[in-house]
Formats: structure tokens, C-alpha cells, sequence
């Protein structure tokens, strides 16, 4: 999962930017995901087994539409 600080990615045919949170979907489906950087991009990762603890671990977050 990544959280865009700066910049821009492309993944298929969606533009993601400033402050999305993009892949949460495909982790929880364990899709593997190509995207296209379009300008100099900053962004913070969570790794899959990270993001998959946190998600079963709170209750509040499990919830949460992805």
C-alpha cells in the first residue's frame, strides 16, 4: 500500500496523487499491481504483511471502505 506524499502515479487507467492511499484494495485481494510514475513522486510504503496485521488487529480500520 502507498500513501502519495508528492507527485503523481498512474495505475491503469486511474491518476492517483497528493495524499491518496492507492493498492489497499489489491493487498487484501493479493493482486500484484504495476503503476507508472508521471512526475517525481514521494510516498510512504506499508508492507502487505504490516498493512494485513493492522487491518485484523482494529476493528475501526477493518471497516473502513477500500
Amino acid at each position: 500500500m502507498l500513501i502519495i506524499i508528492k507527485g503523481k502515479i498512474k495505475s491503469e487507467n486511474e491518476v492517483f496523487g497528493t495524499e491518496d492511499i492507492v493498492f489497499a484494495k489489491e493487498i487484501i485481494e493479493n493482486k500484484n499491481t504495476e503503476f507508472l510514475v508521471l512526475e517525481e513522486c514521494l510516498c510512504y510504503e506499508i508492507k502487505r504483511d504490516v498493512f494485513l496485521e493492522v487491518l485484523e488487529k482494529n476493528k475501526k480500520f477493518k471497516k473502513l471502505k477500500v
